[in-house]
C-alpha cells in the first residue's frame, strides 16, 4: 500500500463526502485517488501549503480531508482527550491545522438556517461541559457498544445544538465522532451530510428534540 498510514476506511470516507461534488467518478475510483493524496501527503507534508495550491479544487479538497484524517489518526487518537479538543477538531474542519477559531457572536447563523438553539453568549460555558465528557477516558475505552453509540450521538448533537462557531460545525461535529470511534479501534465512520440522507435528517431532528436513540441506533448498526 505504499507508504500510506491511514486505513482503507479513511479513503472510503473520503470518497463518500465529495461524490458526485465534482465528476462522476465512481465511489471506488474517489477511494483510489484519496489513497494517492494520503501516499503524496507523507512524502511531501512539509510542502502540503505549496503544493496545494497546485491542486484543482478537488485535489486540493480530498489534500485537506487527508491531513485531517491522519492528524486524527497519528496524533488525538494516540493522546487522552483534553480540554481545547474542540477548537482542536474544528482546525481540522476548516483546513488550518493549529489555528484556534473564536467562538461566534451573533445567534443567526446562516448554515444552522437561521436562529441557533444555543444564546452565543452561552457558547463557552456549553463547550466546558461538553469537554468535561470528552475528556472522561471511561466514556469510551471500557463503554459497551450500546454506551459508546449514544455516547457518540450525544457528541455529535451537542456540537450542533450549540454551534460553537460561524462554520464548520458540522464537520467539526462529523470529526469528532472519528476521534472517538478511531480510539476504540473501529473504522472510520461515513456520516452523511444533513442535506443527503432523509434517515440521517429524522436523526438529527430527533436527537435535537431530545431523542437521541434513532441516531444511536444509526451509529450502533455502523461501528
Amino acid at each position: 500500500m505504499g507508504c500510506n498510514t491511514l486505513p482503507n476506511s479513511a479513503y472510503e470516507l473520503v470518497a463518500h463526502s465529495i461524490f458526485r461534488k465534482y465528476s462522476e467518478r465512481s465511489i471506488f475510483e474517489l477511494a483510489k485517488l484519496a489513497e494517492e493524496q494520503d501516499n503524496l501527503f507523507h512524502s511531501l507534508s512539509s510542502n502540503l501549503g505549496k503544493r496545494s495550491r497546485l491542486l484543482d479544487e478537488e485535489s486540493r479538497d480530498i489534500a485537506r480531508q487527508i491531513e485531517a484524517l491522519s492528524e486524527i489518526e497519528n496524533t488525538l487518537v494516540l493522546q487522552r482527550p483534553k480540554r481545547g479538543i474542540v477548537s482542536v477538531v474544528h482546525s481540522l474542519a476548516i483546513g488550518k491545522v493549529g489555528e484556534v477559531a473564536d467562538y461566534r457572536t451573533t445567534n443567526f447563523i446562516p448554515d444552522f438556517g437561521g436562529l441557533t438553539l444555543t444564546d452565543f453568549q452561552d457558547v463557552p460555558e456549553k463547550i466546558y461541559a461538553l469537554e468535561g465528557l470528552l475528556c472522561d477516558p471511561l466514556s469510551t475505552i471500557s463503554a459497551s457498544l450500546d454506551e459508546l453509540s449514544y455516547f457518540l450521538a450525544e457528541v455529535f448533537c451537542s456540537i450542533i445544538e450549540i454551534h460553537p462557531y460561524s462554520d464548520a460545525n458540522g464537520r467539526t461535529a462529523r470529526l469528532l465522532v472519528q476521534v472517538f470511534v478511531r480510539r476504540r479501534g473501529r473504522n472510520f465512520l461515513i456520516i452523511p451530510k444533513y442535506r443527503n440522507s432523509a434517515e440521517w435528517r429524522e436523526c438529527l431532528n430527533l436527537g435535537l428534540s431530545g431523542n437521541l436513540h434513532p441516531m444511536q441506533s444509526f451509529f450502533r448498526n455502523r461501528i
